[in-house]
């Protein structure tokens, strides 16, 4: 039976496209694909960037609160998922890295 999706789960796409999982991991590395991740009631803080005097960057936090949802992985993101951080520890290797506006 086929039902009707918001996302696929790497496994389905790899199927479906049959493509090998190191491609896909290349496109999304590389810009060419965005993948997304599920997380449940997560606590997240949205923000912006700002210069100070000498050009340093910080980050501004906006608003925080607890989230559910789908969130973008930049390519970075993936990179530090699938060859950066153990695998094992999903969550933990992409909250940091994700850059949220």
């Amino acid at each position: 039976m086929d039902i009707e999706k918001a996302y696929f789960s790497l496994s389905e796409v790899l199927a479906r496209w049959s493509i090998a999982e190191d491609d896909l991991i290349y496109l999304a590395e590389n810009n060419k694909l965005r993948l997304s991740i599920r997380v449940f009631n997560l606590f997240l803080e949205f923000g912006d960037y700002e210069e100070d005097i000498d050009g340093a960057r910080f980050h501004v936090p906006e608003e925080r609160r607890h989230f559910s949802g789908l969130l973008d992985l930049h390519a970075c993101d993936a990179f530090h998922l699938f060859r950066g951080h153990h695998q094992t520890k999903l969550l933990e290797a992409i909250v940091p890295l994700c850059s949220i506006r």
